[in-house]
């Protein structure tokens, strides 16, 4: 005899249970309080009548209010399975196409993981560590992607107001004077009344670093700027106010180091965790492997023999292409990642580097 207990948890009001049977039947929705009773009263539901049934609840992971309750129901031996939200969401619809409530949604997802048992997996609940780690390295590619959007922010006002000022720096472009530059001087008319050896001192004094040939060439593209722009502002034709735009390239700088100071402190906080979470380092022993990636891999893999093979790992990693097939004609349309948009990336770059004769690369490429 199977049973699953469908849990359509809100996020705003309390979780509605249907239970399901492998005949079809399904129970009145209940409901449960997100408290110590109403968790309770949904343990002692799934474990009454178990003599011979196999019982399981399935949740939708609906933001993170699912992940406390699952722990909850692990602790006391209840299985836990976490449905996809858009299968959960289409089966919804073969059901009841017009309607969706709450109680609609719990039994869409008690059926389904009896209609589809093979892909209903029981959730495997990994340590503190591993979903600190998880949640760490998350946040840090969050801060690295703002980090990326400030500088392509600040690329962008520049390529307005001082054309050709950031090839000055070369492959530097975000170098200790490069900022210098950005914060104190994207108005080239001072810069220029300033002359070319006072400007090099202020330049220092601010705490710029650069050769006397790259203030020379910084210098001579100012002078180019105002060339380009004087008789637009003596006519009052100039679409921007440089003024207005030093702040708004200053505040972008501020965001950005902010984002990379955060960066900083999580590599520290990623390399304290990752040392308790796999104490022996074995994705150290590959080379070229850094602290990130192997984070990454542990924090979103672990716990790995939850996979049944190597090709659904890399499929949940997002490396095996979706295969279709039409007339006998098998194409590939495009990859399906389960996880991160870290592991696909982390898959990638292992590939690039090129780990040929390490288990880690078999299971990159999907081999079993």
């Amino acid at each position: 005899m199977k049973r699953r207990i469908g849990v359509d948890l809100g996020m705003r009001s309390s979780h509605k249970v249907v239970v399901v049977d492998e005949s079809g039947n399904a129970s009145r929705p209940t409901s449960i309080d997100v408290s110590l009773e109403g968790f309770l009263k949904l343990r002692d539901l799934a474990l009454g009548g178990r003599d011979g049934c196999e019982t399981q609840v399935v949740m939708e992971p609906t933001g993170n209010m699912w992940l406390p309750l699952a722990a909850f129901l692990t602790m006391y031996g209840v299985p836990a399975v976490i449905s996809n939200t858009r299968k959960v969401s289409d089966f919804r619809k073969v059901l009841r196409r017009y309607v969706k409530t709450d109680a609609v949604d719990g039994e869409a997802m008690a059926r389904l993981a009896l209609v589809d048992p093979k892909r209903s997996h029981v959730f495997e609940m990994p340590s503190a560590d591993v979903l600190s780690l998880r949640r760490v390295v998350k946040q840090r590619d969050r801060f690295v992607r703002e980090v990326t959007a400030c500088k392509l922010r600040i690329h962008a006002a520049l390529q307005m107001t001082n054309p050709g000022l950031m090839e000055c720096f070369g492959d530097e472009k975000f170098s200790i004077t490069a900022r210098v530059m950005f914060r104190d001087f994207v108005d080239p008319f001072p810069v220029v009344r300033l002359a070319e050896k006072r400007f090099s001192q202020r330049l220092r004094q601010k705490g710029g670093r650069a050769p006397e040939e790259q203030v020379h060439k910084i210098f001579v593209t100012c002078e180019r700027i105002c060339a380009l722009y004087d008789e637009m502002i003596q006519r009052k034709a100039l679409p921007f106010n440089y003024e207005l735009m030093a702040r708004e390239i200053g505040a972008e700088l501020t965001a950005m180091e902010f984002a990379e100071a955060q960066v900083k402190a999580l590599d520290e906080s990623i390399k304290e965790l990752y040392s308790r979470v796999d104490p022996a380092q074995t994705l150290h022993q590959i080379p070229g492997m850094g602290d990130i990636i192997a984070a990454a891999i542990e924090a979103f893999s672990s716990p790995i023999d939850r996979f049944r093979n190597a090709r659904a790992y890399a499929s949940y990693c997002g490396l095996v292409p979706i295969i279709a097939e039409v007339g006998r004609v098998p194409f590939a349309f495009g990859t399906l990642c389960r996880a991160t948009r870290l592991l696909p990336l982390a898959g990638v770059m292992l590939l690039d580097i090129g780990f040929g004769g390490f288990p880690i690369h078999r299971v990159a490429v999907g081999s079993s």
